[in-house]
């Protein structure tokens, strides 16, 4: 490898020695350059998740530091630790994805650790709006601190996303008090509100908070998490699960196979292109339904079939779809 000044276009070149930079991050040659920035890549959320923890004690503290650094690398994977079972949750693109991971984190940090089961991604969302209070007693530093928190959850359109509001007065309270209680409405969030999935498609609003002056960043992230959680609850949760855009291309003579199975899978067809050589079906399917479908097409189309997908949204789940993710995972 030789060292070289300058870099041209179309070139490749290593860098070493930087430390706060991330995949998709732009350099500049010098701090005073005309600032510009190249287009990012687009990184659709991950869709399969794990719990994951050490094997050794004390370890935890390690491995979230370990898995902040890989994701400056590959940006596709999220880490969240789970406001109630404290436990950190990776969420991938797929299952092989997770597994490289873990095979990462044992070979190349030589970090031993324990991945629980490969889980779909499913996201929570409410079924009407509702409105919570929660009125809380901290005991911190030999003083007791009461915090009064309101919260309201209203439920919005699909593919809308969640939006956050805190309507408390910042003049009522100090700058990083009222912080947190904004990074709360996130957080929580994303954690996991039911059964351990991230929330979506809802507007999650702060209405109110009263507190003693003794109280803490921690204390109000706690009671504005448990207050959120408990209006879920009382709000008709609902599991949505990700659909798929999903290309196959067949050969004509297995072209009506595939079209059957695809009725069992539940897909929405969406086109179906005919020609000589090879037949094309676009089609949106549960995540759900196209586990182990590559090697369905594989071995019934003689290796001559393949498939493409990519997450198109997150849909609603029928009442007994959801009780069939519920059941799985309680091991009914």
């Amino acid at each position: 490898m030789d060292d070289m000044k300058v870099v041209t276009s179309g070139n490749i070149a290593a860098i070493v020695g930087l430390k706060d930079t991330r995949t998709g991050d732009t350099l500049l040659s010098q701090p005073t350059a005309r600032r510009s920035q190249l287009r990012g890549m687009k990184i659709p959320p991950p869709v399969f998740m794990c719990s994951i923890e050490t094997e050794t004690a004390g370890g935890d503290k390690q491995l979230w530091e370990t898995l902040q650094n890989l994701q400056r690398e590959d940006p596709s994977f999220t880490v969240v630790r789970d406001a109630e079972t404290q436990q950190l949750v990776l969420a991938g693109m797929g299952e092989l994805h997770l597994e490289i991971l873990d095979r990462r984190l044992q070979e190349h940090y030589g970090m031993p650790v324990e991945m629980g089961k490969i889980q779909i991604s499913y996201r929570t969302t409410v079924a009407h709006t509702t409105k919570q209070t929660l009125t809380k007693a901290y005991t911190t530093g030999g003083k007791t601190v009461n915090v009064n928190v309101s919260v309201k959850l209203t439920p919005r359109k699909r593919g809308q996303g969640n939006d956050f509001q805190n309507l408390v007065s910042q003049s009522e309270l100090s700058l990083v008090l009222w912080q947190a209680a904004t990074n709360a409405l996130r957080t929580t969030a994303i954690s996991g509100v039911y059964l351990g999935f991230p929330l979506e498609d809802t507007e999650v609003t702060l209405t109110r908070l009263d507190l003693d002056t003794e109280a803490t960043e921690g204390i109000i992230m706690s009671c504005v998490a448990q207050a959120i959680r408990e209006a879920v609850q009382e709000a008709e949760p609902r599991l949505l699960e990700p659909q798929m855009n999903v290309e196959i291309s067949v050969p004509p003579s297995d072209l009506g196979l595939i079209m059957a199975d695809l009725t069992h899978r539940r897909a929405q067809l969406q086109q179906v292109n005919h020609n000589v050589q090879q037949c094309v079906v676009l089609a949106e399917i549960p995540l759900k339904e196209m586990l182990g479908y590559a090697n369905f097409i594989r071995s019934n189309t003689k290796g001559n079939g393949y498939f493409s997908q990519h997450l198109s949204r997150y849909g609603d789940m029928s009442s007994t779809e959801m009780q069939r993710v519920i059941n799985k995972l309680y091991g009914r």
